[in-house]
């Protein structure tokens, strides 16, 4: 039985990960509007547990592993549940698989690579009271109410956990990019495995006030409640400037693939590493104090202001040069961004898509069957997969567009949905009455006859 306010929807998906590593990087934007007018009205966002909470219409989700309560003036209240898709990348086995996590608070796999035996099945003893789940590539990681962490899949990527992570109980967050990584309560904050990077140092794993952390394929990153910013591995991002190691006022930190930028409790931005990745800061973003939201490309950077506009940089095919029509605009209200597929000597054909005010869309980049974008208005959230992205508008309705994605064998099935999450090559729309839809690669999780039995009905948008 799903709960909501007598009349006001929440629409959007939980933020996916945040991690290079997915195609459907970056925190997604919920949106709440009237059940009847479907215009939007303002409520009270909160994490539970937390006692910071936002009025606002729309809300960007940090914490996607807790219960969001939605609260209006009037006392009414609603829960929006945890995040309970994601998907692994292809790597060694080729395709990637989808999971969820089902009311019950297990998970339920599936896609080719399961069908087919590549990954293992997961352990049966561990598969319970899950509150996080993060794909990486070829692998995947829970974490569960207690504190404890689970992980199967391929082990040279992180599919295996050490020995000294399986009997823990204080794990608070896990992301993956060619390695995995674990920030906990107690000392070892951090634990990095297999190690194809190299391992954070004992004076950064030991710190006990860190409050964020990523990685890249090459270097760590992280931030602590001090508002520092220390780093680790042997790239780009490894050294920090000087000038930037002493701040002591960094809010929040964005890694790409070669460069990485924080954000400073002035709304100024800071930046190192690779130039052609965005690690210099263009002047023209040096400048300014309104940052609302820093969106991160594979080799590029976007930033979304409170003015609604937006400005790019780093490598141009990778939407990392922002066209005049784009920087002349002054009504987006959304940015995310849609990776391509990089096919060495030439760098990553790749695009930001951007909401505007009035819910049509504008993109830029070089993945031109993306910046072509559809013809339409009420859009309220965007979500990608790899060269492909989908909008779902406001009367609960979807549209697909990219390179070979068709949802025409779903269409009629794409309606009251509340959030679409993204597999590797498909999509899966998640609806009112707790039934999902998915389309795209049938390999990667795209075929509606292979949804394992138990997820359809089990899987609940608004927490009851």
């Amino acid at each position: 039985n799903k709960i909501m306010l007598s009349n006001i929807k929440v629409l959007g998906h939980r933020t996916q990960s945040v991690d290079c590593v997915m195609p459907n990087s970056g925190l997604s934007r919920l949106v709440a509007v009237e059940a009847d007018s479907l215009n939007s009205i303002e409520v009270t966002w909160r994490y539970e547990g937390d006692t910071e909470s936002k009025i606002a219409s729309t809300f960007i989700d940090t914490k996607p592993s807790k219960l969001l309560i939605v609260s209006t003036s009037s006392g009414e209240q609603t829960i929006i549940n945890r995040r309970n898709f994601t998907s692994g990348c292809s790597g060694s086995y080729g395709m990637s698989a989808m999971v969820a996590l089902k009311n019950d608070m297990s998970l339920s796999p599936w896609g080719d690579a399961y069908t087919n035996g590549a990954y293992p099945q997961i352990p049966q003893e561990d598969n319970h009271t899950v509150i996080t789940l993060t794909g990486g590539t070829d692998c995947f990681s829970a974490i569960r109410q207690d504190g404890s962490i689970f992980s199967w899949g391929e082990s040279h990527y992180g599919g295996v956990l050490p020995t000294e992570l399986t009997a823990r109980t204080d794990i608070e967050d896990v992301h993956y990019y060619a390695d995995g990584i674990v920030l906990a309560k107690n000392v070892p904050h951090l634990v990095l495995w297999p190690g194809n990077i190299s391992l954070p140092p004992d004076y950064i794993a030991n710190m006990d006030n860190i409050i964020d952390v990523r990685i890249n394929g090459n270097d760590g990153c992280v931030l602590t409640s001090d508002g520092k910013v220390h780093a680790w591995g042997n790239s780009f991002i490894s050294s920090i400037p000087l000038d930037i190691a002493q701040l002591s006022d960094i809010v929040s930190i964005h890694v790409n693939d070669a460069a990485c930028v924080a954000l400073r409790a002035t709304g100024e931005l800071v930046g190192w590493g690779y130039e052609a990745c965005g690690g210099v800061i263009p002047d023209s973003v040096k400048s300014l104090t309104d940052i609302e939201k820093i969106i991160c490309g594979n080799e590029s950077f976007c930033v979304l202001r409170a003015s609604g506009a937006v400005i790019s940089w780093g490598t141009a095919t990778d939407g990392g040069f922002t066209p005049e029509n784009i920087l002349a605009r002054s009504d987006i209200s959304d940015v995310i961004y849609t990776s391509g597929v990089n096919q060495p000597p030439f760098s990553m054909n790749s695009a930001f898509v951007a909401i505007c005010n009035d819910g049509s869309l504008c993109a830029w980049g070089g993945l031109q069957e993306v910046v072509n974008v559809p013809v339409v208005t009420d859009v309220i959230s965007l979500s990608s997969c790899l060269s492909n992205c989908c909008a779902l508008k406001k009367d609960g309705s979807v549209i697909s567009w990219g390179q070979e994605i068709d949802q025409t064998p779903v269409d009629e099935l794409l309606h009251n949905v509340c959030a679409v999450y993204a597999g590797s090559k498909s999509f899966i729309a998640l609806r009112e009455d707790n039934t999902i839809v998915v389309w795209g690669d049938p390999r990667e999780g795209g075929d509606m006859t292979a949804i394992p039995a138990d997820i359809q009905g089990n899987v609940s948008y608004y927490y009851s």
